[in-house]
């Protein structure tokens, strides 16, 4: 993981990729509902070529749809934070492609 992460950062923050394309996956690997069933929280888990390099739980508002876009921001704005990306690397992140 610590490979993928690092590889990952790297075309982040530089633009330049080790080893090729980046395929990224977002994808559900868990959800409960939250106290008072207001909110059901999802945890989300980041794959790039395949290994896993982040993972998040978002709360949601109980009964509204999974809206892969908003997570998917919610996901690279946690992830730039943690990772403390530098703009360009967050905004790269941000319009990368992925699959759900």
């Amino acid at each position: 993981m610590d490979n993928a992460q690092r590889e990952l950062r790297e075309w982040l923050c530089h633009g330049r990729e080790a080893g090729g394309e980046q395929k990224l996956c977002l994808e559900i690997v868990g959800e409960a509902q939250a106290e008072g069933d207001k909110e059901r929280r999802v945890a989300l888990r980041l794959s790039a070529k395949g290994i896993p390099v982040y993972e998040m739980v978002q709360e949601i508002p109980a009964g509204e749809r999974l809206d892969e876009m908003r997570m998917w921001r919610r996901l690279t704005q946690s992830l730039a934070r943690d990772w403390e990306l530098p703009r360009e690397g967050a905004e790269r992140l941000l319009n990368s492609d992925f699959y759900f």
